[in-house]
């Protein structure tokens, strides 16, 4: 028997045949005192003054937590980062880092009646321009990334051409003009057209608060990311407190031929990242690396790159396993990737580095909370993000709690 996390509650399946193998986490044991190493590296941060210091001369804080997908122990970091603020609680601002993610309910954030009683509380909607400020731009980075993927897209795009303009006639002839208009958007013309306009200096806006503190705390998880390479360090501003005005260009840049899973170095999406992150004269990063159980194994904490690069190093030990390909590759996780379709897409890209051609993925997670916007995952997730990964004619099936109307919306 094989036990599968799948979201709540765990279900089991029977070995199947000619099983290869059951590839697990490289678990690491949790911190004996998670605390203490916290305010070790408070004291002691990376490339950074220790935080007391920095707190002193400032007169507003604004302290960024990761949403409810990010699993962490958010109340506990935040009640020990506490204690090295002299300021006020008047002064002292928490902003949820959602992204482009809609907002949860502050409840839903695992901080206790008496943080959110206590603090100031924002909650982050990417969309909302007029309660964000430019704080500058990101560099220029055509020859980084708009000639890399112009070759490497082009060269795909010649690949399968003559299946393109089938679908495209097909799609002309029985005026699908909702297929015909994604399929030109999403097109080689539509994608350099966008590649390009991702390449040019890109305009930093952030949530005001975070812009006008005089102090920026940032505390985040740190695990491997589809196209980011990891998550932390620099995500917490952006896309975490960003508008989507800077999201959205940010994110085409998934498309470059080493913005990919574990990879942080030439990664060109988080780089861009960490420009906007450095923007920010008076950013301090906490970021914390769990094993499957939720459970701290590392902390770090200092400079929004160098102490993120420590981080890095740890859930690498963790995350990098040997696996062998397979025909058929069942990838699962447990609450909160197995909180929706849009964040078990996650499960996507590790899946696909293990499944031959021709073979089958199938995502096992409860999706209690449904989609999570069909749009997105299949335009932005799906078609520039994954769909590169895998070889060549593989199916994807998802086992959830979801109807089959719902899940036929995605992925199509």
């Amino acid at each position: 028997m094989i036990e599968l996390p799948y979201g709540r509650i765990p279900i089991t399946i029977d070995d199947p045949p000619n099983l290869k193998a059951v590839v697990l986490p490289n678990d690491l044991p949790p911190l004996g005192d998670y605390p203490a190493e916290l305010r070790r590296v408070l004291d002691n941060p990376s490339g950074a003054r220790p935080l007391k210091e920095l707190a002193e001369d400032a007169k507003t804080v604004a302290v960024i937590i990761s949403d409810p997908a990010r699993d962490m122990p958010k109340k506990e970091t935040f009640e020990i980062i506490r204690e090295y603020l002299p300021q006020p609680d008047s002064a002292v601002t928490i902003l949820i880092a959602n992204g482009k993610h809609a907002p949860l309910p502050p409840e839903r954030m695992k901080l206790g009646d008496e943080i959110l009683g206590r603090y100031r509380l924002i909650n982050h909607q990417a969309g909302e321009l007029k309660e964000c400020r430019k704080i500058g731009n990101t560099p220029t980075l055509v020859r980084e990334f708009f000639f890399a993927y112009a070759k490497e897209n082009i060269r795909l795009s010649l690949k399968g051409a003559p299946a393109y303009f089938s679908r495209l006639l097909a799609n002309l002839f029985t005026l699908r003009i909702k297929e015909l208009r994604r399929m030109i958007g999403l097109g080689i013309i539509g994608k350099l057209l966008f590649a390009f306009l991702a390449a040019r200096k890109k305009m930093v806006y952030i949530n005001k608060a975070v812009a006008d503190a005089d102090l920026v705390v940032t505390i985040g998880q740190i695990k491997p990311h589809y196209f980011a390479g990891f998550s932390g360090g620099a995500k917490s501003i952006l896309p975490g407190v960003s508008s989507t005005v800077t999201i959205a260009p940010n994110h085409f840049m998934k498309t470059h031929p080493l913005a990919r899973l574990g990879i942080v170095e030439g990664n060109v999406t988080r780089e861009d990242m960490e420009a906007a992150a450095r923007l920010l004269p008076n950013l301090f990063i906490v970021n914390v690396v769990t094993n499957s159980l939720g459970q701290p194994v590392k902390v770090v904490a200092g400079d929004v790159v160098k102490a993120h690069r420590e981080g890095v190093e740890a859930a690498k030990k963790i995350t990098f396993v040997p696996a062998p390909k397979a025909d058929i590759v069942i990838a699962s996780d447990r609450l909160p990737v197995a909180m929706n379709i849009y964040q078990t897409t996650k499960t996507v890209a590790p899946a696909a580095m293990c499944v031959k051609p021709g073979g089958v993925i199938i995502c096992v997670t409860e999706c209690p909370e449904g989609v999570g916007g069909a749009l997105v995952i299949n335009e932005v997730i799906y078609e520039l993000g994954l769909k590169r990964y895998l070889p060549g004619n593989v199916d994807i099936y998802l086992v959830s709690g979801l109807a089959e109307k719902d899940v036929c919306t995605t992925f199509c």
